[in-house]
């Protein structure tokens, strides 16, 4: 994977993403797929720390990209940093269930998320990798699980809820997210 953060508004306009997240694979596939290239770019992402989260200028509805842009807070980019920023709080949540057995992959998904959201601000752009290992994890997890043969209901428990809720807005994310391509 490559990593390239430029300035400016145009810098998402040559952003070259390969269409692996193809609407004619399941959309469980599809999120395999975004979640194995989001931990490949944390793998690559450095760490930064930042010692206040408002900047006291006031807004206007308008805010400031991490390349010092000004956008209004309803556009396309603000919306995706958003919702990869809500999925990665819920998974913090499915993270915090007692009954939760899978701590390691989801610190890591976690910790992508957080890796796409900087990409996002910094308008910067990335190529998509070789979706393996999660997709592997995904196949492995599945393994012992029965063929479905219905819908499931949202429920089950508070971890399994809760999963619900990631696979919901994780939907939302990613839809999110191509609309912004899609604005390009």
């Amino acid at each position: 994977i490559t990593t390239q953060v430029t300035q400016g508004p145009r810098s998402l306009s040559s952003l070259p993403i390969q269409v692996w997240l193809s609407h004619s694979i399941p959309a469980s596939s599809r999120f395999v797929r975004m979640i194995q290239l989001l931990n490949q770019a944390n793998r690559m992402a450095t760490k930064h720390r930042i010692s206040k989260v408002t900047t006291r200028t006031g807004d206007y509805g308008q805010t400031k990209l991490a390349t010092g842009r000004t956008v209004s807070k309803h556009h396309p980019i603000v919306r995706a940093m958003g919702s990869v920023d809500e999925l990665n709080s819920h998974i913090g949540v499915l993270r915090s269930t007692p009954t939760q057995s899978h701590q390691g992959l989801l610190a890591d998904i976690q910790q992508a998320l957080f890796s796409l959201g900087a990409v996002l601000a910094m308008e910067g752009n990335y190529a998509a990798p070789d979706p393996v290992s999660l997709e592997e994890a995904s196949d492995q997890l599945n393994s012992d699980l029965p063929p479905l043969t219905e819908f499931v209901l949202p429920g089950g428990g508070p971890a399994a809820a809760q999963c619900h809720v990631c696979r919901s807005v994780c939907r939302r994310a990613e839809t999110d997210v191509w609309q912004l391509l899609d604005s390009l």
